[in-house]
């Protein structure tokens, strides 16, 4: 599932929208949403995620432009993922080098 806002501002007048803190409203112009569903941590557990991505440029990210945005999160959410799982593999986690003398 993907959420395109087109215009952060315009949305929260219709109550489509809402700002965490103010300090998004001087920022957060136009984002978009991309659910990922689960990548590993550090920690090597899986937690659901999403991919979020945001302009001060109002009308940045448009819902016509729907297949496109989707595409370009999903390879790269994928290449994301993979990513996310070979660093948790590669981290030490605290093992001792036995040859190490």
């Amino acid at each position: 599932m993907t959420i395109i806002v087109e215009d952060c501002v315009e949305a929260e007048k219709r109550k489509e929208f809402h700002f965490f803190n103010e300090d998004q409203r001087g920022y957060l112009r136009s984002m978009m949403a991309y659910y990922l569903d689960e990548v590993c941590g550090l920690d090597g557990t899986m937690t659901v995620a999403a991919l979020v991505v945001d302009t001060d440029a109002p009308g940045f990210f448009r819902e016509a432009s729907r297949d496109s945005l989707e595409f370009c999160l999903r390879e790269f959410g994928a290449r994301l993922k993979l990513e996310l799982l070979l660093h948790a593999m590669l981290i030490e986690r605290g093992a001792t080098d036995e040859h190490s003398d």
